[in-house]
């Protein structure tokens, strides 16, 4: 069962299909770990950070599998977002890509 403050988080997740323009333009997406035992996708954008909670796991703090980059992949595709970079180690020891907005014409592709 999830908490009311991460179930309303999620239904904003749900009804917001484009990525926040009060933020600035997007930066970098990071994958880490969430105290709940999941994952939690960061976009860093130049003025702040969108938090996109990722399916949650049984077994904690594991290496995120296909069906976290699969969550991180269709987050970013509703945001209008791609990766730039392939998936690296930052400092923290998360993983991370730069990103950047999709053009209208990849948009029409994917």
């Amino acid at each position: 069962m999830l908490s009311p403050l991460r179930a309303l988080r999620r239904a904003a997740t749900r009804l917001r299909p484009r990525r926040p323009f009060w933020l600035g333009r997007p930066l970098r997406a990071t994958i880490a770990p969430a105290t709940s035992g999941g994952y939690v996708l960061l976009i860093r954008y130049a003025q702040g950070t969108e938090w996109v909670f990722l399916p949650t796991r049984t077994q904690p703090y594991q290496r995120p599998d296909e069906r976290e980059f699969t969550a991180v992949a269709a987050a970013l595709a509703t945001r209008g977002l791609i990766r730039t970079t392939p998936w690296h180690i930052d400092t923290d020891a998360n993983l991370c890509a730069d990103i950047t907005p999709a053009t209208r014409k990849e948009a029409r592709r994917g």
